[in-house]
């Protein structure tokens, strides 16, 4: 938006140097018509970056890096719960004999609770990011969500290069 503004800007300008220079006469004229169009666009992009808040996101787009960095004791105690879960179910409780082949793809699980009491869940994994790798992922994002000991809304399961392969809520 911005680089838009300012290439509208620079384009007004330019055009306006083009004729000033093509008819001498009208100078005066073109260096009132720079400065209020340098001034314009600069009060412009000014009132817009105002307004613009990198820390707001759209609901659906949760970084991961902030489910890393909240950890407050209901979030621990919930990503405990979790772990446990997958550990006994998928995991074969340490045994590998009976671990599903897939298990050993997660690297890390991080959990947050968000302001408004969603328990969201980020999943990182060494699964390399091709239309396999998304299969894979869908298919450990959906465990992860319909698991049956703690309530998720929304998961969101990572390859490599912390690159989104797959991200679902249950609303």
């Amino acid at each position: 938006m911005y680089l838009f503004l300012g290439g509208l800007g620079v384009l007004i300008f330019c055009i306006s140097l083009i004729k000033a220079v093509s008819q001498r006469k009208s100078r005066i004229r073109f260096y009132f018509w720079a400065i209020l169009n340098f001034i314009g666009v600069t009060l412009v992009v000014i009132a817009l970056s105002m307004n613009y808040d990198p820390s707001v996101q759209p609901a659906q787009q949760i970084q991961h890096e902030q489910l890393q960095k909240q950890n407050n004791a209901e979030a621990k105690k919930l990503l405990n719960k979790l772990n446990k879960y997958l550990y006994e179910n998928f995991g074969g409780a340490g045994n590998t004999k009976y671990q599903v082949w897939w298990y050993r793809l997660i690297k890390e699980i991080s959990l947050a609770i968000t302001d408004d009491g969603k328990v969201v869940v980020g999943v990182d994994t060494d699964i390399y990011p091709d239309a396999e790798g998304e299969r894979l992922a869908k298919l450990i994002g959906n465990v992860v969500l319909t698991n049956d000991k703690v309530n998720i809304n929304r998961v969101s399961v990572y390859g490599q290069n912390n690159s989104l392969l797959f991200e679902s809520s249950k609303y």
